[in-house]
Order: structure tokens, then sequence, then C-alpha cells
């Protein structure tokens, strides 16, 4: 049987709420051992800096950038984190079983 996968669209910054919402998702499903993947664009990108999201990349969250946003707003880049574009977020959204899109 196939794993089960959660895809997460991330659009605000580190001071808005959705943030630690998608945070505590993306817990609760690692922990039920579905997989999961985030995309991270337009204020997102500046989420670098929450250490949270750094710990479920090091759980296995795959969580990717969009690069052409994260180079208009000069935002602090985590090795832990890919970087991409939009088709990369269109995969997410074919690879995934559920798709959350916190706008």
């Amino acid at each position: 049987m196939a794993e089960k996968k959660l895809g997460i669209l991330l659009f605000n910054g580190p001071e808005s709420q959705d943030v630690y919402t998608a945070i505590g998702l993306v817990d609760a499903a690692l922990n039920r051992g579905i997989g999961v993947e985030m995309f991270m664009m337009y204020n997102a990108v500046q989420n670098a800096v929450v250490p949270e999201l750094e710990s479920l990349a090091d759980r296995g969250a795959t969580i990717t950038v969009c690069t052409h946003n994260a180079d208009e707003r000069k935002a602090a880049r985590s090795e832990k984190f890919r970087y991409g574009g939009q088709y990369d977020n269109a995969n997410i959204v074919g690879d995934t079983d559920r798709y959350l899109a916190f706008i």
C-alpha cells in the first residue's frame, strides 16, 4: 500500500498564526506516518527563521521554498529546505492525497 501524503501551501510569514497551525498539522501527520510536502511562497519565504519548520524537515517533511519570491524578498535561506518554483508546487498538488492552502 502506498504511503499517504499531505500537501500544504503556505503563503504567510512567521507573524501569522497560519504558520503555527501548519506546523501542528505537519507534526501530527508525521507522527501518524503520513508523508508531508510543503510549498512556501510569497511572504512565507521568510519562514526560514522558524526553527520548528527546520525540525519538521529533519523528521522527513519536504519543504520547498519559491526561489523567485525568496530572491525578491532577500529572504534568509535554510539548507534543510529545497528551493524551486511553481512547477514543484504543481507536482505537490498532483502527488498528495490531500492539499491544504493557507493563504
